[in-house]
């Protein structure tokens, strides 16, 4: 079973963001925080809404994100490892870069057309 692609890049932008949503500067932080959660060095749980919550800190790092009902602990740990790969050898403006970008679709953008 292939990773999901959005899980990969929820995964990674949670990785590489701090607390108040900036990129972080270290990208050690960033693989040890993925590392941490592979190694099931992670707390899990679940909202209201049956979204499945995973939590962990590195030092005094504190990160979570979520997953829709029903996400196994297999598809995370492939979500992890594919995450891992696609970061290895990579800076964060590089990682946030590549992985992060906005992929171009074909489909026509009418939002700057005004109607009368």
């Amino acid at each position: 079973m292939a990773a999901r692609w959005k899980f990969v890049q929820s995964l990674i932008r949670e990785a590489t963001e701090d607390a108040a949503f900036k990129p972080v500067a270290d990208v050690d932080l960033v693989y040890q925080k993925l590392r941490k959660v592979q190694r099931g060095a992670y707390t899990l749980g679940t909202d209201s809404n049956g979204q499945v919550l995973v939590s962990s800190t590195v030092g005094d790092t504190a990160f979570s994100f979520s997953f829709p009902p029903g996400f196994e602990t297999g598809e995370l740990m492939e979500t992890v490892e594919t995450a891992l790969q696609l970061i290895e050898g990579k800076t964060v403006a590089q990682i946030r870069s590549l992985i992060l970008r906005r992929v171009k679709t074909s489909r026509s953008d009418f939002s700057r057309l005004h109607c009368s």
